[in-house]
C-alpha cells in the first residue's frame, strides 16, 4: 500500500497519497529506465493519467516549451422543453478540440483531463438520471423535487466547474425566500382576534407553507412556479408561535381567526415575530405588569397578618382571575397558601357581594380548610361535605346557601351527579398533584365540575412526568396545553426522551406566567424566627413497671435470638424498640402485654 525509500540508510515510509499517485512512475524509473517514450498519440492519457497525478508531489519540468497541456473548459447547456422534460447538454474541450460529454465512441487519446471530465459528468447524472433523446443529453421529466434540486443545488454546484446556458424557461423558475411574518392581535369580546401576514402571500398558501414544513419538506411550489422556500428561519418562528397558540392549518387559512383570552400572556413574550397590539390587548398584557397592580380590598380579619409575599400571591391569584385566567399556586409548604386563596375569596365576596366556592382537597384536610375558615374570614359561610351518602345529598341539596363548599377528591367521586347542577364562582384543587394522572376519577370529577375560575394549591414540585402539568393545566384552561396527544408530540416526547432544550424552553415560556412558586428561602426575612421547646414527662408508676418488665423480657429475648441467628436480627430489634416507644405514649397502643406486671 506504501513506497518505501531507502536513502543513507534511513528507511522513509511515503503517505498512501503520495503512494497511489507516484507509485508506477517511481517503479519504471527504479528499473533503470530512465528516459521511457510516449507516443505522441498517448500524450493526452499519459498526462491525465500519470502527469497531473504525480504533479501534485513532485516537481515537473518540461524541456520542450511547445509541451504545455490544454486545460478542459466545460459549456453547459440547460433548458425545459414543453413537455416539462428538462435537459442537459455537456461539451468539453481543448483549445479548438469540441466533443461531447456522455459520447463512449470519443477518442480517448485526445483526453487530456479524464480526472476533471469525470467529475463534471458524475456530478450532472446526480441531476438528470435519464439518457437525452439526442446524443451527449441526459435529462429528467416532470418531476417536481428533481427541478428543485437542480435550480436549489445543482445549478450552484455545475457553475462552479463549467460554463452554464440556461434557456428562458428553465431561467424562469425562481426560487423565493419566506418573507417576514407578522401578527396582529386584538381584543373583542373576551376573545383574541389574530391577524397573520407574512409577505403578500395568501392565508392558503401560509397554511399550506406550514404543513409542508411540519412535513420537513424544503419547498412548495407555487401556482406561477416558483418554489418557495421552508428551510427558512422566518418561517420556524412563524410555526414556534403558531404551535404556542394553538392554531390550526384550517384555522390560519381563515380570515378572522379567534383564540381564547389565555394566549395573551405568551403572545405578549413572544419575540420571534413582529406581533401588533391593539390598545385592547396592551391593557390586557400591562394587568400583570408590577407597575399596575391593582391590590383587591382585603377584609378586616386579614389586615396585618397577611405578609409581603402572601399579598404578591394575592395579588397575582387576583389579577389572574379577573382576566378570566386560572393558575398553579406552587409556594413551598408551609407558606400559607390555604391563607392566600382565602384572601382571595372575601375579597371577591367584598367586590359581589355574593361568593359560591369549591374546594376540594385530601380527606385529611376537609376539616383543616372549614377550620381556617373559621379563623381568618368567619364572614365565609362554610359548609364541609361529609357523612353517609343520605347525609351528603342532604348537605349538598342546601349547599348554594353556604360562600365555600369543602369536600373530599373521593366524596366528590360519589356525588359527582349531585354537582352537575352546580355552578361555582371559584373551583380550589388542593393537592393538586391528586389530578395528575389525566386518565383517573380524580381528574375527570373535578375537571366536569362547572367554575368560572379555577386554581389549583401544591406544595410538591412535578418530578417524574410534564404529564402532570399537561393535566392539571387541562384542568385549569382546558385547550391551553393543546390535546394530550399534541401536547405529547410538541414537548413530552421531545423533552423526556431526546433532551430537546428548545421544546423544554418554549413549554416553560408557555406556563410561567400560570404558575407562582416561592421557596421557604426566597422569603425567609418574612417568616418568623423558628421557636424549639424541649418538654420532658416521668412515667406513670404503673406505666413504669410496665415498661421495665417489657425491657427485661425483651432483652433475654434478644439474647437468644444474637445465639441462634447472628447477623439477621436488624428487623427484630426495629420492632423491640416499636414496642418501647408505643408504650412510652400510651400502654392501650399494645394489644397484648407480656410477661405480666405480676411476674416482674
Amino acid at each position: 500500500r506504501k513506497l518505501y525509500v531507502l536513502r543513507e540508510n534511513v528507511l522513509y515510509a511515503c503517505d498512501s497519497d503520495f503512494s497511489d499517485a507516484c507509485s508506477g512512475l517511481l517503479h519504471r524509473f527504479a528499473e533503470n529506465d530512465t528516459n521511457p517514450t510516449i507516443s505522441k498519440d498517448d500524450m493526452g492519457t499519459f498526462y491525465s493519467m500519470v502527469l497531473k497525478p504525480v504533479s501534485r508531489f513532485i516537481k515537473l519540468e518540461a524541456k520542450d516549451k511547445d509541451f504545455i497541456p490544454p486545460a478542459l473548459k466545460t459549456k453547459i447547456f440547460l433548458d425545459i422543453d414543453g413537455g416539462k422534460t428538462v435537459t442537459a447538454k455537456a461539451e468539453f474541450y481543448y483549445n479548438d478540440l469540441c466533443y461531447n460529454a456522455f459520447d463512449p465512441n470519443r477518442d480517448l487519446q485526445s483526453v487530456w483531463d479524464i480526472e476533471g471530465e469525470s467529475r463534471i459528468e458524475t456530478l450532472i447524472k446526480q441531476y438528470f438520471p435519464d439518457t437525452g433523446k439526442t446524443p451527449g443529453t441526459v435529462s429528467f421529466t416532470g418531476n417536481d423535487e428533481m427541478l428543485f434540486n437542480l435550480v436549489y443545488e445543482g445549478i450552484p454546484a455545475l457553475s462552479a466547474l463549467a460554463e452554464l446556458f440556461i434557456g428562458a424557461s428553465l431561467k424562469s423558475v425562481k426560487l423565493k425566500p419566506f418573507p417576514k411574518a407578522q401578527m396582529g392581535v386584538r381584543m373583542e369580546s373576551d376573545l383574541l382576534q389574530l391577524d397573520v401576514t407574512a409577505g403578500n402571500l395568501s392565508a392558503n398558501v401560509l397554511a399550506s407553507a406550514l404543513a409542508a414544513y411540519r412535513q420537513k419538506k424544503k419547498y412548495l411550489r407555487l401556482k406561477d412556479g416558483s418554489f418557495l422556500l421552508l428551510d427558512s428561519m422566518n418561517l420556524a418562528r412563524l410555526n414556534t408561535v403558531s404551535e404556542g397558540v394553538g392554531l390550526s392549518l384550517s384555522e390560519l387559512k381563515k380570515k378572522e381567526i379567534t383564540v381564547p383570552a389565555y394566549r395573551a400572556m405568551y403572545l405578549d413574550a413572544v419575540t420571534e415575530i413582529e406581533v401588533v397590539k391593539d390598545k385592547s390587548f396592551t391593557r390586557l398584557a400591562e394587568a400583570f405588569s408590577e407597575n399596575n397592580k391593582q391590590t383587591p380590598p382585603v377584609p378586616d380579619s386579614l389586615t396585618g397578618i397577611l405578609r409581603d409575599y402572601q399579598k404578591q400571591g394575592l395579588w397575582w391569584l387576583y389579577t389572574l382571575s379577573r382576566c378570566g385566567f386560572g393558575g398553579i399556586l406552587a409556594d413551598d409548604m408551609g407558606l400559607g397558601k390555604t391563607i392566600q386563596v382565602l384572601s382571595l375569596l372575601a375579597s371577591y365576596k367584598l367586590r359581589n357581594d355574593s361568593l359560591f366556592a369549591l374546594v376540594v382537597c385530601p380527606a385529611s384536610l376537609v376539616l383543616n380548610w372549614e377550620e381556617e375558615i373559621r379563623k381568618f374570614t368567619p364572614h365565609l359561610s362554610a359548609l364541609c361535605v361529609l357523612g353517609t351518602t343520605e347525609e351528603r345529598a342532604a348537605i349538598l341539596a342546601d349547599a348554594s346557601s353556604y360562600n365555600v363548599i369543602i369536600t373530599s377528591y373521593d366524596l366528590l367521586k360519589r356525588d359527582a351527579d349531585a354537582y352537575k347542577d352546580l355552578c361555582f364562582d371559584f373551583e380550589i384543587v388542593d393537592e393538586a398533584q391528586y389530578i395528575k394522572n389525566h386518565n383517573t376519577q380524580n381528574a375527570r370529577c373535578v375537571k366536569a365540575i362547572h367554575a368560572k375560575h379555577r386554581f389549583a394549591l401544591t406544595g410538591t414540585p412535578i418530578e417524574n412526568s410534564i404529564a402532570e402539568l399537561w393535566s392539571i393545566f387541562d384542568y385549569l384552561m382546558p385547550g391551553y396545553l393543546h390535546k394530550y396527544a399534541r401536547f405529547r408530540n410538541l414537548f413530552e416526547v421531545p423533552i423526556i426522551k431526546e433532551g430537546d432544550v428548545e421544546a423544554l424552553g418554549e413549554l416553560k415560556r408557555m406556563v410561567s406566567p400560570f404558575i407562582l412558586r416561592r421557596l421557604k428561602k426566597d422569603v425567609l426575612t418574612e417568616l418568623p424566627e423558628k421557636t424549639e421547646t424541649v418538654l420532658y414527662t416521668k412515667l406513670a408508676p404503673e406505666q413504669n413497671k410496665l415498661y421495665l418488665a417489657n425491657l427485661a423480657s425483651m432483652r433475654k429475648e434478644l439474647e437468644t435470638t444474637l445465639q441462634d441467628t447472628p447477623g439477621k436480627n436488624k428487623m427484630i430489634v426495629l420492632a423491640m424498640l416499636t414496642r418501647l416507644r408505643q408504650l412510652c405514649c400510651d400502654p392501650s397502643l399494645l394489644k397484648t402485654l407480656l410477661p405480666p406486671v405480676t411476674k416482674c
